[in-house]
């Protein structure tokens, strides 16, 4: 006898959940103090050290950053009015409510894995005053995963704050809606028309094609990393902002990831127009390597471990500021690390 179709039915429906949980105790349960890793300059190479408790796949990028600032302390918006205004975000533009405070949760633990831990999550108020109280903003990044921002901080022209928070030299990484299309009151969402073209310099953003299929090879950023985000909806067409940079998928020109600078920071966008939890680990492989729209990547290792392993990446004399990111567990990242050389 065949297996029944609700049979069958339940039996997919565990081993997705089953895929979910192996994620999420790879990505998030694991004792990141079981891994370790060095690198060095070895005269015009990078030699590395990696240490696990059991075999795994690793990357090691190395990259001139150009000058640009990684992060080293990170503001995560928790919008109190997200779910107040849902609706009203939604008469406008397609996007689909999410569990603010769980994404939020899983990307911290993400991140944390990675080793940043300057994070910070704060309401509009403690948003605003952090942003006031910052002299230079390079090496601090604000992570925006609402549709909105509060009218202390944007209303849709170019003085505001966040401009002159960015072009300072932070850098504002957002996912899940067009960047700039809404600022909340304390009792009404407004829409800002065309906000977009306020963060970033293009004539052209993409309000039709759902998911990319095409791997962008970005000298082997995609792979090393292990990018999974597929979404481009509300993303920019890169080829069209000067200075810009791609990693992820693309399609027709719109990558699931794109880096655009703004003065002396950055604005990266996150295409799609909703939360998954392969969203949660490319978010935080992007801050914490510290990659950007200035990075020029001078090689990459890449291979297995089981305990120990050692390499070495030959880098170019003329490099202006190394960078080594070192990445552990390939899909589902296990321990990533940032170092200056």
């Amino acid at each position: 006898m065949g297996i029944k179709k609700m049979d069958m039915t339940v039996a997919v429906a565990g081993v997705i959940f089953m895929i979910v949980i192996i994620g999420e105790v790879a990505a998030y349960g694991l004792d990141r103090d079981t891994y370790s890793a060095d690198v060095e300059l070895d005269g015009d190479s990078i030699a590395f050290h990696i240490d696990t408790p059991g075999p795994r796949t690793y990357s090691a990028i190395a990259f001139d950053s150009k000058g640009f600032s990684s992060i080293e302390t990170l503001y995560i918006y928790a919008d109190a009015d997200y779910d107040r205004f849902l609706k009203d975000a939604q008469n406008n533009i397609d996007i689909t409510g999410i569990d603010l405070e769980h994404a939020t949760d899983q990307i911290v633990k993400s991140l944390k894995n990675k080793g940043l831990d300057n994070i910070y999550v704060y309401n509009g108020d403690e948003l605003y005053k952090a942003m006031r109280a910052d002299g230079s903003s390079a090496g601090k990044g604000l992570l925006v995963l609402s549709y909105s921002l509060p009218e202390s901080i944007y209303k849709g022209s170019v003085g505001d704050l966040i401009f002159s928070w960015i072009g300072n030299g932070g850098s504002i990484y957002w996912a899940g809606s067009p960047i700039g299309g809404f600022y909340s009151t304390d009792d009404r969402l407004v829409a800002v028309d065309d906000g977009w073209k306020l963060f970033v310099n293009s004539g052209d953003m993409n309000k039709d094609i759902e998911y990319a299929t095409e791997r962008i090879d970005a000298d082997g950023l995609t792979e090393a990393l292990g990018l999974k985000w597929s979404r481009v909806l509300y993303s920019p067409r890169a080829d069209t902002v000067p200075g810009s940079f791609s990693i992820g998928y693309s399609q027709d020109g719109y990558a699931s990831i794109t880096f655009c600078p703004y003065e002396k920071g950055m604005v990266c966008i996150f295409g799609g127009e909703t939360y998954e939890r392969h969203l949660a680990d490319d978010i935080s492989q992007v801050i914490a390597s510290g990659i950007s729209h200035a990075t020029d990547v001078l090689g990459i290792s890449s291979g297995s471990v089981d305990g120990t392993e050692e390499g070495s990446i030959k880098i170019l004399e003329n490099a202006e500021e190394v960078k080594v990111y070192i990445n552990v567990g390939g899909y589902f990242t296990v321990y990533g690390r940032a170092f200056d050389v």
